[in-house]
């Protein structure tokens, strides 16, 4: 509700680092209230294939997924720009399958196609009915 006339007056790479930086900070807060361990997460020793795995979610999820969704909420509203959660995880899937040689079963499949259905609903173009004088 609030990030439309926000986005007609700043643009989307601001909102969406904005609003990311605010969830990061909010989210850091949280985690180190309540998860043991996440002051010592803090030191950065994680390891080559996690600081990759961060960097890969930081430029692609973040910066470049988020910064785009906020232009398509300007440019097609909220319905049309969620379309986005039904493909991901179809993308996600094949990505998988490519690079870690992951198995799809038939359910997985099925899912496939029920998230491909539901972007295309989310896409697809509403009649609107006049109502009819009596």
């Amino acid at each position: 509700m609030l990030a439309r006339p926000l986005l007609r007056s700043y643009p989307a790479l601001f909102v969406a680092g904005i609003t990311t930086l605010v969830g990061g900070i909010a989210l850091l807060a949280a985690a180190l209230l309540s998860e043991p361990g996440a002051l010592s997460a803090l030191s950065g020793n994680w390891g080559k294939i996690a600081w990759t795995g961060w960097f890969f979610l930081v430029i692609f999820g973040s910066l470049i997924g988020y910064t785009t969704y906020m232009r398509l909420l300007r440019d097609i509203g909220a319905s049309r720009a969620g379309s986005y959660a039904f493909v991901s995880p179809v993308i996600a899937v094949a990505l998988g399958v490519l690079f870690f040689s992951e198995q799809v079963t038939v359910f997985d499949v099925i899912g496939i196609i029920v998230m491909l259905i539901g972007a295309y609903l989310a896409m697809a173009e509403t009649s609107v009915r006049k109502p009819t004088a009596l």
